[in-house]
């Protein structure tokens, strides 16, 4: 198979970006979610979401902005079990003085990376 993962470390193409990674735990049948400190810094390719990406999410027509985040590292939406046995919410990452809430995340896990999409949270 053909591994992708090389392009996302190449220094004309990646950036780094934080991700928030939110876990948390049931409280009176409300979900309390807090990041994990210290958040993982992740490096890969960030790129605008095109029109076509944009109409596969009801959200889309609502958004202002919507990324698409390519890691070798894999990045969770709202997850029952992140691995270690912890129920969270979808990641959320910050880049260029923005936070973006992970909608979906496809995994080509063969090939060496991970597509998340983004949208922009305003007023965060």
């Amino acid at each position: 198979m053909l591994n992708m993962s090389r392009l996302l470390y190449n220094k004309r193409f990646s950036q780094s970006f934080l991700v928030c990674r939110k876990v948390g735990s049931w409280d009176h049948g409300k979900f309390v979610a807090s990041c994990l400190i210290p958040a993982p810094i992740l490096t890969g390719v960030v790129l605008p979401a095109s029109a076509k990406e944009i109409l596969q999410f009801p959200e889309g027509d609502r958004s202002t902005s919507m990324m698409v985040f390519y890691s070798e590292k894999e990045i969770l939406v709202t997850h029952i079990n992140d691995g270690q046995g912890n129920p969270g919410t979808s990641d959320e990452i910050y880049w260029n003085g923005n936070n973006y809430k992970i909608l979906n995340v496809n995994q080509f896990g063969d090939f060496g990376f991970y597509k998340a999409y983004g949208v922009l949270m305003e007023g965060e």
